[in-house]
């Protein structure tokens, strides 16, 4: 189960409370080897709010998915309703802002989850979305059932109407595969010709960390995992990969990758193994190759000082505006809030 939806839960006790503060701060820490650029939180704190609406379907929100094109930004988030319903659901929203700061939601999910028994019978969520140079929108999302994440495709010729393509990165096989039990937090980038899909992963037999996995793809609907043994990146007793939580409890990496031309920036959520205690933060690891030699650079973005991002910072999307970078992040708080926030990379 994904951090924020933990969160979501824990808001109408039906899970633990993740609750801590942690000074704030970026750059250091978190096992990591050269030093990472600073970024600096939007003063603004809060740029997107859930609905405070028993009738709404996003009270509560998180793993945004921002696009810049037409002058414009789209964002699509995950959206949970708890409020006014005997089931909370997950969905998937979208909002549209001329400036990344005044937000029009559209009322309606953009994607909901399937029928009872379908592989996203329950949840649909952590949406990643890219558009072809077809003009066609590809929409990735973590699928749940009740029982495991797969990652679904949904299509779209113009980003709000949306058509499920079904699972196309599943489960490993046998409990001997490292991803058995989920895989889900899909991050799809173009590296040259091909697609690059980057996910979280978790094993049903050892119920231990979670890794990154990588799958490629000529076209972003086939895809092929480039390993099945193990995972391209943590955890390998590292101290920066989310600690095991309670049974049945699967944690995540949510990872993020930007290809720059020439290296593959992997953000991530961060919390230590050694304590597998909230307070959560976001870090990078740079690759040449965006498989193999990862060079951890530590944590990029700290949760706290403020209440309304002490618990953690999380699901990182980095996007690229006239050449300045601006990571958006889901921001959780001990008083019971989430919100979606974003901070600029110094130059």
């Amino acid at each position: 189960m994904s951090t924020w939806k933990r969160q979501a839960l824990w808001a109408v006790g039906l899970g633990a409370v993740l609750a801590a503060a942690a000074c704030g701060g970026g750059g250091e820490g978190g096992g990591g080897g050269s030093s990472a650029p600073a970024w600096v939180k939007d003063p603004r704190r809060a740029v997107f709010e859930g609905v405070q609406d028993t009738r709404a379907f996003d009270q509560l929100i998180g793993d945004p998915a921002v696009l810049f094109e037409d002058g414009g930004y789209k964002m699509y988030y995950g959206a949970v309703r708890i409020f006014g319903t005997p089931t909370p659901r997950i969905s998937v929203g979208l909002a549209t802002s001329p400036d990344g700061i005044s937000w029009a939601r559209r009322s309606q999910p953009v994607l909901s989850p399937g029928n009872f028994g379908e592989f996203d019978g329950l949840f649909a969520e952590a949406p990643a979305v890219i558009r072809r140079d077809d003009g066609t929108y590809l929409m990735f999302y973590s699928g749940n059932n009740g029982i495991s994440y797969r990652i679904g495709l949904a299509t779209s010729p113009d980003g709000v109407m949306w058509t499920k393509r079904g699972v196309v990165v599943d489960v490993g096989a046998g409990f001997g595969a490292w991803d058995s039990k989920s895989v889900s937090d899909a991050s799809v980038v173009r590296v040259g010709s091909r697609y690059h899909l980057y996910y979280s992963g978790f094993s049903f037999d050892t119920n231990q960390a979670l890794g990154v996995g990588l799958a490629t793809s000529d076209d972003g609907v086939a895809w092929t995992k480039v390993s099945v043994n193990a995972p391209i990146f943590g955890p390998a007793g590292s101290t920066d990969e989310l600690l095991r939580g309670p049974a049945g409890d699967e944690g995540s990496l949510q990872p993020f990758a930007r290809w720059t031309g020439s290296q593959m920036e992997l953000y991530y959520t961060w919390r230590n193994r050694a304590t597998g205690r909230p307070p959560v933060h976001i870090a990078l690891a740079v690759s040449s190759d965006g498989i193999s030699i990862w060079e951890r650079r530590g944590i990029v973005l700290r949760a706290g000082p403020d209440t309304y991002d002490d618990v953690g910072v999380m699901a990182p999307a980095v996007v690229e505006v006239g050449g300045e970078l601006t990571l958006w992040y889901m921001a959780a708080s001990t008083v019971r809030q989430q919100n979606i926030s974003r901070a600029r990379r110094l130059p």
